[in-house]
C-alpha cells in the first residue's frame, strides 16, 4: 500500500483526550487539478530527516482529522515542512495535532502534494490542496453545527504556504484563513533580505503569530518584517524569536533548558484569543 494511503503509525501513542477519526482520506475525488508532484518512480517513499519520518512522493493529498472530546467550534489545518521535497509526518504532523486537539480545537493534518512539481518554492498543486483543504474543513465543521474560525499552521515550507494562504497569492476564489501560526517559514525573502512583494497583507487579513530561533538558517528576519507589516497595517500579529533552536525543532516535550520547545504552549495561549 502507498505510503500516503495508510494509517498513521501505531509506534505514536495518541494523546489522552484526543479521538483519531480515521486513517488518512483522500483530499480530491479523482486526480487532483493543476500541477501533479515530480514523482520519482521506484523512489524509497521514507527515510529519517531531522530525527522524524519523512514522506515523499505524495502524488494523491490526504486529511487526517484529530477530534477532542470537547470541541470548542474551532478548526485547525496542520500543514509540516519539508522543503516542498518531503514531509515531516510527526513533529511537524500528527504529534502536533494530537497537543492541540487537547485544547479543544478540531484539528486537520494536511498531507499536500510533494515533491514540487517544479523548482519554484510556490508551487501551484500545495497551493490547490491547501485551499481544498480550508474548504472542506470549513464544510464539516459547520455540518456539525459549529462556527467557530478555522485557522492554519504550517512548518518551514508548509509555513510558508499557510502565510501564502493568509497574505499570498491563492487559487482564484479561495478562501483566506481565519487564523495563521508560522513555526520557522521559509522562502520569505529574496535573495537581498528583503520581504517578498507577493506577501501584501490588508486591514481585512488574518491575525497571526510567528515562531522562530534567531539561529535559523532560514533567517528570522522574514518573520519579523512580515510580523511588522501586518502591524502596519493594523492587524493583530505577535512574533516570538527564540535565542537557539535551529531549523527543524518542530514539537517535542517541554524544556525550559530549551525555549524554543516552549512555543506549543505559547501558541495554545495566543489561539484562545481565536474562539470568537
Amino acid at each position: 500500500m502507498p505510503l500516503y494511503l495508510r494509517p498513521l503509525l501505531l509506534a505514536w501513542p495518541f494523546a489522552a483526550g484526543v479521538l483519531h477519526a480515521a486513517p488518512e482520506v483522500p483530499l480530491w475525488k479523482g486526480t487532483p487539478p493543476g500541477e501533479l508532484p515530480a514523482v520519482q518512480q521506484g523512489a524509497a517513499p521514507t527515510g529519517k530527516m531531522n530525527d522524524d519520518e519523512r514522506m515523499t512522493d505524495v502524488a494523491a493529498p490526504t486529511l487526517t482529522w484529530f477530534h477532542p472530546e470537547k470541541p470548542d467550534g474551532r478548526a485547525l489545518i496542520v500543514c509540516p515542512g519539508g522543503g516542498y521535497k518531503i514531509l515531516a509526518i510527526h513533529k511537524e504532523g500528527d504529534k502536533v495535532a494530537e497537543r492541540f486537539a487537547k485544547e479543544g480545537i478540531t484539528v486537520a493534518v494536511l498531507h499536500y502534494r510533494v515533491p514540487a512539481a517544479n523548482t519554484d518554492a510556490a508551487d501551484a498543486g500545495p497551493r490547490q490542496d491547501l485551499a481544498e483543504a480550508l474548504r472542506q474543513v470549513r464544510a464539516e465543521m459547520k455540518a456539525k453545527g459549529f462556527n467557530g474560525k478555522t485557522g492554519v499552521l504550517g512548518f518551514s515550507a508548509g509555513g510558508h504556504l499557510v502565510l501564502e494562504s493568509a497574505y499570498g497569492p491563492m487559487p482564484a476564489g479561495a478562501e483566506r484563513p481565519d487564523f495563521v501560526v508560522a513555526i520557522y517559514p521559509a522562502y520569505l525573502t529574496d535573495k537581498e533580505g528583503k520581504l517578498k512583494p507577493e506577501f501584501a497583507p490588508t486591514k481585512d487579513s488574518p491575525p497571526a503569530a510567528f515562531f522562530h530561533a534567531a539561529d535559523d538558517k532560514y533567517p528570522a528576519d522574514g518573520s519579523a518584517q512580515l510580523w511588522r507589516k501586518l502591524t502596519e497595517a493594523g492587524v493583530k500579529a505577535e512574533l516570538h524569536v527564540y535565542a537557539s533552536g535551529g531549523h527543524g525543532f518542530g514539537i517535542s516535550e517541554p524544556n525550559p533548558d530549551k525555549p524554543s520547545s516552549l512555543w506549543p504552549d505559547a501558541a495554545a495561549a495566543w489561539l484562545k484569543g481565536m474562539r470568537k
